[in-house]
């Protein structure tokens, strides 16, 4: 059994270092909705990501990376719920 000294550093977790979660509110709002539908039961959060994932690729295909400075991140959510 290893020690605790042996385990591997992680990551710190979205927040803890004090920096914003999401750049822009509406962002926490996309993600939200999207929570807010899964609770309900209109998806499973698997069946989402799958999706997600999808529309992510189709998206950089077609215009090459997705990131966030332009929201384009979060619009594929919207587009996946």
């Amino acid at each position: 059994m290893k020690s605790s000294g042996d385990l591997p550093s992680v990551p710190e977790m979205p927040g803890q270092s004090g920096e914003p979660v999401f750049n822009e509110p509406w962002e926490a709002s996309a993600f939200a909705i999207a929570v807010s539908l899964n609770q309900a039961g209109l998806f499973e959060w698997t069946e989402w990501v799958e999706l997600l994932s999808k529309e992510i690729k189709q998206a950089e295909a077609s215009h090459g990376s997705v990131d966030n400075a332009s929201g384009q991140y979060y619009h594929t959510w919207f587009r996946c719920t």
